[in-house]
């Protein structure tokens, strides 16, 4: 039987496996650690269908480092032919299953839900947990924080999806400035970590004339993968928080907040409080990149890897572009052999 009370402007209603959340502005649902809908009550107008889908969920424990290296792949690009099945097996994310122990308490100011005992599907493990702490932020936004605990160790990181959209619209991913995914487009799950392919951590989605967005809000500035799946069953998107290397002693993870919201206009507009956010965090290391004057001046990056073009290239570049107006990026600046995404400031090889 489901039971409703209030937490400032919520009201929660649980149910089996999960909760419902209603505020002024929105409704959301919750099933076993997905979010499986968020709808806009003034418009009615819903993002999710309340069911769950084969995607990364729950607390990541390492079971198989293959098929985590595979998860993990920076770009998941389906024209890079780099994207993985949507049937990919998700043996190392443990989450809520029918024989998990759930339950709900409140304080004045958030909702906090429990999972105990975890499932990947084959392996259940009665002592892993998961718990979601939710609040609203001053603009009615779903505030979410995620601890995961498990005493055997194995950690390497925690989810947060939305799963159940409709393939209509866009998928808006902030990878080379940004690259827009068809949510009709071919059936892929599709990962993205690291700059160049995931440069901030916000996943987008824009449908007519309203937008949501799923973002981080992290001073630290943590480790995290996105996630975007499409497929005839539906589209989802998900951002995840990475703990560090070695995982084995890590016996459990506590995310930073992560923020949900539904937007009228485009994904510009979706993506305003995430930089709004970041320009005040980050105010006076933006102040010294702005007293730059050159900077200013650039109009054309060309990206370029491992190698520096020759003076010809050079040349020919400056028939069509001024100089000043020219910055040559490479992003993986190092002495080759040297590993990689490592600081070994070794640029003046180059």
């Amino acid at each position: 039987m489901a039971c409703g009370y209030n937490i400032v402007a919520w009201e929660v209603i649980s149910e089996e496996r999960g909760f419902t959340l209603q505020s002024v502005r929105l409704s959301i649902n919750i099933h076993d650690g997905m979010i499986t809908g968020i709808q806009d009550k003034k418009d009615e107008i819903r993002y999710g269908n309340n069911t769950a889908m084969n995607f990364p969920a729950g607390i990541g424990i390492l079971r198989d480092l293959n098929l985590f290296r595979r998860g993990h792949v920076p770009w998941g690009d389906p024209a890079m032919k780099q994207a993985l099945p949507t049937d990919f097996s998700l043996i190392n994310y443990f989450r809520p299953c029918d024989k998990s122990q759930f339950h709900i308490t409140q304080s004045p100011k958030q909702v906090s839900a429990v999972w105990k005992g975890l499932s990947n599907g084959t392996e259940f493990l009665a002592d892993a947990e998961l718990k979601m702490i939710l609040s609203e932020d001053k603009n009615g936004a779903l505030e979410c924080r995620i601890n995961g605990t498990y005493p055997n160790g194995g950690i390497f990181g925690a989810v947060l999806p939305l799963v159940g959209l409709k393939p209509e619209g866009k998928l808006v991913v902030p990878g080379f400035g940004g690259i827009f995914y068809p949510a009709d487009g071919e059936p892929a799950l599709m990962p993205f970590g690291g700059a160049p392919f995931m440069e901030a951590p916000i996943l987008l989605m824009e449908q007519g004339k309203k937008s949501l967005a799923l973002w981080l809000e992290d001073t630290d500035m943590r480790s995290f993968y996105g996630f975007v799946r499409r497929g005839k069953d539906g589209c989802a998107m998900a951002l995840e928080v990475l703990t560090l290397m070695p995982f084995e002693e890590k016996k459990s993870v506590t995310t930073p907040i992560f923020k949900l919201d539904i937007f009228n206009g485009g994904w510009k507009s979706a993506a305003t409080p995430l930089k709004g956010w970041y320009h005040t965090q980050f105010k006076q290391e933006l102040a010294v990149r702005d007293a730059v004057p050159w900077v200013e001046g650039i109009k054309n990056i060309v990206d370029i890897y491992m190698h520096v073009p020759d003076d010809l290239v050079l040349a020919k570049i400056g028939q069509f572009f001024p100089k000043e107006s020219v910055l040559f990026q490479n992003w993986n600046a190092r002495a080759p052999r040297f590993d990689r995404e490592l600081p070994d400031f070794l640029v003046g090889l180059y």
